[in-house]
């Protein structure tokens, strides 16, 4: 796994630019490293590829150099590995209300003693089994991170407690949801209008 830009970027208070695919198609990932994104988020939130597509968007965004984003709904453990042992850099995590919630991800995401994330070692985060071991564990513990996105008003009431979460490292406002779930009145942008 190399270095992640985007936690770079986050830790010299630089701004990361990141950008949404909606197409499952591998030469618009890259073709965004080339033009010089940061990081790339792709959404299975709302969007359905499955693994195997998933697995060359995310070879894409490796080739290119860029980080790989990844907004998906957590059922289980599997939701989580997956992606990482793919390469992913980051997941954010949508609809976050629940600190307890937060650090049971944080949990599956990181590897002991931060968390107790199973290791196989020998996939594309692992450099296919070219990492030593110890460098393995510690890269991934500090490149991999994790944005949490506030979308419903729960999530206001106890959004210190949300932030001090320990390893995440974004919260990210999903206005569209949050202004719906807040009675508000949403004026999208359609079709260049």
């Amino acid at each position: 796994m190399k270095p992640s830009i985007v936690k770079r970027k986050l830790a010299q208070g630089k701004p990361v630019l990141a950008g949404k695919v909606n197409f499952e198609n591998p030469a618009i990932v890259e073709m965004m490293g080339m033009m010089g994104f940061d990081c790339v988020w792709v959404c299975n939130e709302h969007q359905y590829p499955d693994d195997a597509r998933l697995d060359h968007l995310v070879c894409a965004a490796r080739a290119a150099g860029m980080d790989f984003l990844l907004r998906r709904n957590m059922a289980g453990y599997q939701d989580v590995l997956h992606p990482l042992e793919m390469g992913v850099h980051g997941l954010m995590i949508p609809r976050v209300t629940d600190p307890a919630y937060l650090e049971r991800v944080v949990r599956m995401v990181k590897f002991p003693p931060e968390g107790s994330r199973g290791l196989d070692g020998v996939n594309a985060d692992a450099d296919f089994g070219l990492l030593p071991l110890p460098e393995y564990l510690a890269r991934s513990n500090r490149e991999t991170f994790i944005v949490a996105q506030i979308e419903e008003p729960a999530a206001l009431d106890r959004l210190d407690e949300i932030a001090a979460v320990e390893h995440v490292d974004v919260l990210l406002v999903g206005p569209g949801d949050l202004s719906l779930q807040l009675g508000k009145e949403v004026d999208l942008i359609v079709h260049g209008e």
